[in-house]
């Protein structure tokens, strides 16, 4: 059978192997130096050998090991991370309302917290109505409304933390266009920032307005006359 002349021939070529490993120059020389030692260093060198061979056997599986440590803790902070996520998402689906309409005086509002959060005065911000074409896609029920924010001499860290600040006041909040130019009379040119905000605020209609009104037809007297 073909596993037995398999079995066969690797005899054959560990037989082969013995004897060339027997007829080295290294082999014999090291046989004749080791049985010229005594039996106690015999002893000690055999006994390294089989520790040194056990380290070389044990290494690999160790550090499988430590690296599925590794890997284990990798895994379970990222499933705690991604159950915090979830978690999240699903408070923040929970809590959330119908997009808010805002006002012009609430908007005022908000966005003046944001400027004193970034040491802004008063004069360096100036909110009013916007302009301009209101998107297309809006769906059935759905309004818009604009607003303009006009930022004088912003530094950079300014102009950006209130753009993200206007960004996260509300869902229904849409930073639709930013314009930064440079302040004139800066000098040098580049520290200070004259910016405009364009925001969208994109609201729904309450159901009363949704409703089509019924109209009420005047009903017709009739005339019940009785001849005479």
């Amino acid at each position: 059978m073909a596993f037995e002349e398999l079995s066969e021939n690797l005899k054959e070529q560990l037989l082969i192997t013995k004897s060339r490993i027997e007829e080295s120059r290294f082999v014999n020389s090291f046989n004749e130096r080791f049985s010229s030692l005594s039996k106690r260093m015999q002893t000690t060198i055999i006994s390294l050998a089989c520790i040194f061979l056990c380290l070389i056997v044990l290494i690999y599986p160790i550090s499988q090991y430590k690296s599925s440590l590794g890997y284990e803790a990798e895994f379970e902070e990222r499933k705690e991370l991604t159950q915090k996520i979830i978690s999240y998402s699903k408070n923040r689906a929970s809590q959330s309302k119908d997009p808010k309409k805002y006002g012009l005086f609430d908007f005022k509002n908000e966005v003046s917290s944001i400027g004193r959060n970034v040491r802004l005065l008063d004069t360096q911000l100036s909110i009013m109505p916007g302009s301009g074409k209101k998107s297309p896609q809006l769906p059935k029920g759905a309004e818009e409304m604009k607003f303009k924010i006009m930022g004088k001499q912003f530094n950079l860290t300014q102009a950006i933390t209130t753009a993200y600040g206007v960004k996260n006041l509300s869902d229904s909040l849409f930073l639709e266009n930013v314009t930064i130019k440079a302040h004139p009379g800066d000098t040098p040119p580049g520290n200070y920032f004259d910016v405009e905000y364009v925001v969208s605020n994109f609201y729904v209609k309450p159901e009363s307005e949704l409703m089509p009104k019924a109209k009420i037809k005047p009903t017709k007297k009739k005339n019940n006359r009785r001849g005479k």
